[in-house]
């Protein structure tokens, strides 16, 4: 229907948006008139009141009669299948003959009396009343007889799950049809296909309240939205305000404080605060947060907080047995750490310069990029990774090899750290050397080292190495003994907390050593490959898939 300017709103006019707020079919716009001829004109909310108390005492009132009927389906059942047989047997049974016997009434004399006429005044305001409540009553009747709901439409499926648990703890399998109502997520993962076509992520603990294809309530948890073209104008309501999507990838968080966050990845969403304080466009790259007071602020987007599509793929093929999606997983899940400094991959892709090695940390993103074969030195060679889809970057002996990131005050770490690298030794009598350093010569924020069966000094050989130290405290700080094989790939790993160091192979750890150092930081380059010292460049060797 045509919807009217902002005047008095006509009944039938009510009626139609009304009903199609229960149906759940009413379009933004309906609602946007709706709600304000509630709020501007009392004859409305009122009439919109008596309405919804109407339909809720027949809708009851039918519920009961159906339930009733249900009841008593089992004895009827047995009833009609009694009354069936009994009918087959009478179509056969003999014939009974009965003697008939004359019946007669016996005579009554009735007495004739005049009635004496009375007179009663009608009330006629009182009997429109009774005529206009009969007329919505059958109208609502007639309604709900004609549009019988035994259930609630079905809006979605439920297309992919991971250790999803609903009310209950009832397991949730994929490919359940989901109807309007309540939804619960315990735990796990959900994802949703509405009938629209917008995809929405759920991560539980999550409550949300599905109303109509286009639209839903979260009342609390976290969910992110994947809406295309078919289904733009997507709505998402939360306790203090809804955001309308326009063909976007946006996130939401509801706490149980009360504080409501929208994280707009792709595309831009149109917010609307609780308050009527005016609608906010957000873009690409920026999030809002919205306390139940009505303060809205902007905060910093933190893509890496939700799980979105990739993530959810890649969780399910690990489950499934791939180790290169067990190891995305993992790197989703690494970061969310917000002390993560960096995070570098080693991917060889066409978006990325060959020469290049950039920070995937989400907090230094953009920042702490290294360049492969600095300060006159070569740059390592790619190689094949750990899986098909894995690239890697080899350092051999002998050729000066280096990737140097420079010097940033996010670097210069002397606090509790932990390093860790992904190393791969293709040659049997050339495995080990420094791993990653920052240092300014004899003054060492933190260097990790594994050497081999070669190394210069005889008592550092087949260890592992962590230093820490300043010119006037110098002490080192070496393993038990490791050898490692060739042909095999190992996640090397060291953790410092000022006071214990603990070396770690494959998960396991290795050993662990008191090692008590904490040297004032100092701003210095942070070199992957062969080591700097007084200007010299001293030797590693094997294959980084990522550090």
């Amino acid at each position: 229907m045509g919807l009217p300017a902002m005047t008095q709103p006509t009944n039938r006019q009510m009626d139609e948006l009304i009903l199609q707020l229960i149906d759940g079919v009413i379009s933004d716009e309906g609602f946007g008139v709706l709600k304000q001829w509630i709020k501007q004109d009392p004859q409305a909310a009122e009439y919109y009141c008596r309405f919804l108390n109407d339909y809720a005492a027949v809708k009851m009132e039918i519920s009961s009669i159906a339930h009733r009927s249900e009841s008593l389906s089992m004895e009827d059942g047995l009833d009609r299948d009694l009354w069936k047989a009994l009918a087959e047997t009478e179509k056969t049974a003999p014939t009974i003959k009965t003697e008939r016997q004359a019946f007669r009434l016996p005579r009554q004399t009735v007495e004739m009396r005049p009635v004496e006429k009375t007179s009663k005044k009608i009330n006629k305001s009182l009997l429109l009343t009774a005529i206009s409540s009969l007329a919505a009553f059958l109208m609502l009747a007639a309604y709900v007889v004609l549009n019988p709901r035994t259930s609630p439409p079905i809006i979605g499926t439920l297309t992919r799950a991971i250790d999803a648990r609903g009310a209950d703890s009832a397991k949730l399998d994929p490919g359940r049809d989901l109807r309007a109502g309540l939804f619960y997520l315990e735990q796990g993962l959900a994802e949703i296909r509405m009938d629209s076509g917008a995809s929405v992520i759920l991560e539980g603990p999550a409550e949300v309240e599905l109303q109509s294809v286009n639209s839903l309530f979260l009342r609390r948890g976290a969910l992110v939205a994947t809406v295309g073209r078919e289904a733009v104008g997507f709505v998402v309501n939360m306790p203090h305000g809804r955001v309308l999507d326009l063909g976007t990838e946006f996130a939401i968080r509801v706490k149980s404080d009360g504080l409501s966050e929208v994280h707009v990845f792709q595309g831009e969403v149109m917010f609307y605060p609780e308050m009527d304080t005016g609608n906010m466009v957000l873009s690409a790259g920026h999030a809002c947060s919205m306390m139940s007071g009505g303060t809205i602020e902007k905060i910093v987007p933190r893509p890496q907080a939700f799980v979105r599509s990739e993530e959810f793929t890649s969780r399910a093929l690990a489950r499934e047995g791939s180790d290169y999606h067990r190891w995305k997983a993992s790197v989703f899940a690494l970061h969310r750490d917000p002390s993560l400094r960096a995070h570098y991959f080693f991917d060889q892709n066409p978006l990325q310069q060959a020469d290049r090695a950039l920070n995937a940390a989400a907090r230094t993103k953009g920042t702490l990029n290294g360049l492969s074969g600095a300060d006159g030195r070569h740059p390592p060679t790619w190689v094949q990774g750990r899986w098909p889809q894995k690239k890697a970057v080899r350092f051999e002996r002998g050729k000066n090899q280096v990737i140097l990131i420079p010097p940033d005050p996010a670097l210069a770490v002397t606090g509790p750290i932990t390093l860790s690298a992904w190393v791969y030794f293709p040659n049997e009598t050339q495995m080990g050397g420094h791993l990653i350093a920052c240092r300014q010569d004899n003054h060492v924020n933190f260097q990790f080292s594994v050497f081999d069966d070669e190394y210069t000094h005889t008592g550092q050989r087949n260890r592992f190495e962590f230093l820490r130290f300043d010119e006037q405290n110098r002490l080192w700080c070496h393993s038990k003994r490791f050898e490692p094989q060739p042909g095999q790939w190992y996640h090397f790993a060291v953790t410092h907390d000022n006071e214990k160091t603990s070396f770690y192979v494959n998960g396991h750890r290795h050993e662990q050593k008191v090692y008590k150092m904490h040297p004032e930081p100092i701003p210095a380059e942070m070199i992957i490959g062969a080591m700097k010292v007084q200007g010299e460049y001293v030797l590693r060797d094997g294959d980084f898939d990522g550090v």
